[in-house]
């Protein structure tokens, strides 16, 4: 949270943009923590975004808009790979693609009345 703060107030200093996508939820944390700190208004001034759908995204005013992550897939995946990889069954160059699920809440124009999911 305290990157995301530190960045945030960083960024303000040479512009405003008109959304931030965080590369995890803690960040964006920090992030809408800066933008009140300057005045202004989420998602009415700044959008923001997080990643992982922690639960507390839910907790927050507004509610965190935010990537969801597989996070049960990915690890029996990753662990699907290494133990083929130990077996010498699967080479280092293997790629995984698992589906996200973006999901609108508060903190993004346009969602500030619930959840959505795409």
């Amino acid at each position: 949270m305290e990157d995301g703060f530190i960045a945030a107030k960083t960024l303000f200093r040479r512009t405003k943009p008109s959304a931030i996508f965080c590369y995890s939820d803690f960040v964006a944390f920090g992030v809408m923590r800066a933008i009140r700190e300057k005045g202004w208004r989420i998602p009415t001034d700044i959008a923001v975004i997080g990643y992982d759908d922690v639960e507390s995204a839910t907790c927050l005013e507004p509610s965190l808009s935010t990537v969801r992550i597989p996070k049960e897939k990915l690890g029996a995946a990753a662990l699907e790979l290494l133990v083929g990889r130990l077996k010498g069954e699967v080479s280092e160059e293997t790629s995984l693609t698992l589906e996200i699920e973006l999901v609108a809440r508060q903190s993004t124009l346009g969602n500030e009345g619930g959840e959505k999911r795409a």
